[in-house]
């Protein structure tokens, strides 16, 4: 390039800058828009991100939740049934139905698959105190009324209140005195008055309001805090597979399921929404027999 046209074009670079910087034209409505809608598009894009991000960590915190209340129920569950064989070399084991007129499992009809939603350990040996003990999720109404070894109400107080359904409950069960010559697991406990009997003569608790419909227990435990839930109501179920041994079924292990619930049965919604399920297996201390004889007051 020649110096005559190097000038020239510094010459018209000067003639240029005035009119640029009077230049008073501002930003296009149509520009205004399209920066705005990019603006809005971004903004959208980041809430959306950090709104998925707070859903998926309260979402893991509620899981967390539920598999700790889970956890909580089923070691739970496998220290109990450990306490209910207790140092009993024997003992024999039962499983249980819910609601009325829903038959129990029976062997050999059961015996490859029984399920149910109590536990029943029976003694094998008579000692002061109880000699059944069931495990459930039925907690404990405040209508129960507790009796002692000596066939003698206890106060109502002892019971510390209702036990709330839907927990991990254990109930014990004492055997008549009728029935307490029976060394082993033969004879009734009391979960009721003896059908047709009189409070007043044949069992000598002389309570008038005492009625054959009127539940008993030797005592109930709710077997974890209420807090350990979380609000969350549980789901207990119990599966085994007897074998037959010297002609008698026997029981080596017992599967629990623990079901998290997302809430109590309505009439709206008869069937909660399982949240979570959680199988695990207890190993018996020693082989126990399977009962098929009546051991309540109510089986009869």
């Amino acid at each position: 390039m020649t110096k005559k046209a190097i000038r020239e074009c510094k010459n018209r670079i000067k003639s240029a800058l005035p009119r640029l910087a009077c230049d008073r034209r501002g930003t296009t409505m149509a520009e205004l828009i399209v920066s705005f809608m990019l603006l809005a598009i971004f903004l959208l894009a980041t809430t959306m991100v950090i709104t998925n991000s707070i859903k998926t960590y309260y979402h893991e915190q509620e899981l967390m939740s539920i598999y700790s209340v889970a956890d909580t129920v089923l070691s739970e569950s496998r220290e109990e049934i450990r306490r209910m064989q207790s140092s009993d070399l024997g003992g024999y084991v039962k499983l249980r139905t819910k609601g009325s007129g829903v038959p129990d499992p029976v062997v050999p009809a059961d015996a490859l698959g029984m399920e149910g939603q109590i536990l029943e350990f029976i003694r094998s040996n008579e000692k002061d105190g109880y000699i059944l003990v069931q495990m459930d999720d039925r907690g404990c109404s405040d209508d129960t009324m507790m009796i002692d070894a000596e066939g003698v109400l206890k106060d109502a107080d002892e019971l510390k209140g209702t036990i709330p359904a839907d927990q991990l409950t254990t109930r014990y069960y004492l055997k008549h005195r009728a029935d307490k010559s029976n060394a082993t697991y033969g004879g009734l406990c009391m979960d009721r008055l003896p059908s047709g009997s009189s409070a007043n003569t044949v069992t000598g608790y002389q309570r008038p309001d005492l009625t054959d419909s009127t539940p008993l227990i030797w005592d109930a435990e709710n077997k974890l805090p209420t807090t350990t839930y979380l609000g969350y109501p549980i789901r207990l179920s119990f599966s085994m597979k007897p074998y037959a041994d010297a002609g008698k079924w026997k029981v080596s292990y017992v599967d629990v399921t623990v079901e998290v619930l997302k809430g109590l049965p309505t009439p709206e919604v008869p069937t909660p929404e399982i949240l979570y399920t959680k199988t695990g297996t207890v190993t018996l201390q020693n082989e126990v027999i399977y009962n098929e004889d009546p051991t309540l007051y109510s089986d009869v």
